[in-house]
């Protein structure tokens, strides 16, 4: 799957360990996209999952965990994936 991101979305990913490999192949590295809950805020999104991942981007809140790549949350909100 590709998906369309704006060009400034990704150039905030300035810290993806991937490559950005969400965009073109629709997994973060060899691993599925993080299901996102919910969309908390623009940059914010909660994450289905408590377990923790090694992200930069990916923090525990608690409990849970959120996501603040600025790719992923983009793709979340454009496609609802």
């Amino acid at each position: 799957m590709k998906y369309e991101i704006p060009i400034d979305v990704i150039e905030e990913t300035l810290d993806c360990p991937h490559g950005i490999s969400c965009l073109t192949t629709g997994k973060c590295g060899d691993r599925p996209l993080c299901k996102i809950r919910y969309d908390l805020a623009n940059d914010i999104s909660i994450l289905e999952t408590e377990a923790h991942a090694d992200c930069p981007y990916r923090r525990p809140l608690g409990s849970q965990q959120i996501c603040r790549c600025p790719t992923r949350n983009a793709i979340f909100r454009k496609y609802q994936v």
